[in-house]
């Protein structure tokens, strides 16, 4: 933004905390593919073209190469056991979710 780099998956993560969420892993989704030893981007037309245009009216853009993957799990309540993996609280939180959408 104004030619500073934002941190938008930072702020994401930041959110999510927020909201209650807890980070489980962040991966990086390599948009290109492999030609033998060769890397091979795979922007669109679209992407190109905004960068070009980009460019041409003096702004350094480049293509995007990849994009960040974020998962999330809920929190583990307060009163949630330790030994209870958060998987189970997060299955129990949707079927209560599932439940009262049933009853609405």
């Amino acid at each position: 933004r104004h030619g500073e780099l934002v941190d938008f998956p930072g702020t994401v993560i930041a959110a999510a905390e927020d909201a209650g969420l807890v980070l489980v892993e962040r991966l990086v989704a390599c948009l290109a593919g492999l030609d033998g030893q060769r890397v091979i981007p795979r922007a669109s037309f679209f992407q190109l073209d905004y960068v070009r245009r980009a460019r041409a009216a003096g702004l350094p853009l480049h293509v995007i190469a990849h994009e960040d993957v974020l998962v999330f799990t809920l929190a583990p309540s307060p009163n949630q056991r330790l030994d209870r993996p958060i998987a189970a609280a997060n299955e129990d939180h949707a079927d209560r979710h599932r439940g009262s959408r049933r009853a609405a």
